[in-house]
């Protein structure tokens, strides 16, 4: 219902196409990772997500992981370099480390000390190269006359909002 209310509403028209796009990938370093499988964690134990067993924290100084898995620290590196990272580490397990890196506002920026962190910390290292992702384009929106809303609102459309409600069932 979500997804037709922009098409029918708005006369939205898209389509997804698949672009090639910069990326990292996240590859084990020469040496090897410099961490070891999650221990005895009860959310292991039963392959359920238990509330508060592991997960990944964020501080001023770093993160902290508990069981945490490569896809899911691929999630946050992505989130923390502003661009695609690939698990191409081969690691299937969760696992416990804690990564140092901050922002020491000399000009370097959080990600460049992220990228210097990550293979002396944990033997993994970010390689730069070129991938796939896919994209949704957006070919045509139209702004809509009157709005109807889940739940019965109706109203008629302007620049600043909706005004004057015709009715509400």
């Amino acid at each position: 219902m979500l997804q037709s209310l922009p098409e029918n509403q708005f006369r939205l028209k898209a389509h997804r196409e698949r672009k090639e796009s910069r990326a990292y990938a996240l590859v084990v370093a020469r040496n090897g990772p410099k961490f070891q499988p999650s221990g005895d964690h009860e959310c292991l134990a039963n392959q359920k997500t238990v509330p508060g067993c592991g997960g990944l924290r964020f501080s001023g100084l770093g993160l902290t992981a508990e069981a945490v898995s490569m896809p899911a620290l691929v999630r946050a590196l992505a989130g923390i370099v502003g661009i695609s990272v690939l698990d191409e580490t081969g690691l299937k397990k969760v696992y416990d480390f804690k990564l140092e890196f901050m922002d020491n506002n000399d000009g370097t920026g959080l990600s460049t000390n992220l990228l210097a962190a990550l293979q002396p910390q944990l033997g993994l290292r970010l390689e730069a190269k070129k991938s796939v992702i896919p994209v949704l384009v957006i070919d045509r929106t139209e702004k809509p006359q009157q709005i109807n809303l889940p739940g019965g609102v109706c109203g008629e459309a302007s620049e600043a909002g909706i005004q004057k409600p015709l009715a509400i069932r």
